[in-house]
């Protein structure tokens, strides 16, 4: 049920300027290997490019003032925005 929320609610690869919609994966914004919940507010879909971007490519999820999720580039620059949002 988590899933079908999830997919209703991004619509797609949640990447900057991506919005791929086949072979997305929900992705923890907190890992659960550090505490992260699986639950819909600490998921979001990526698709199969983007997961490396933000594990080793440097790229933060970070929240918002308005309890959005962005991403941080790794130059520190906030990325565009997400489909979703």
């Amino acid at each position: 049920r988590e899933l079908l929320a999830l997919r209703a609610r991004d619509r797609g690869c949640r990447f900057p300027g991506c919005g791929r919609q086949p072979f997305v994966d929900a992705h923890h914004i907190e890992h659960w290997s550090t505490g992260g919940e699986t639950s819909l507010a600490n998921l979001m879909l990526l698709c199969s490019k983007h997961p490396p971007l933000v594990h080793e490519g440097g790229f933060l999820i970070e929240n918002d003032y308005r309890d959005r999720w962005f991403f941080r580039r790794p130059d520190g620059r906030a990325g565009a925005g997400a489909p979703g949002d």
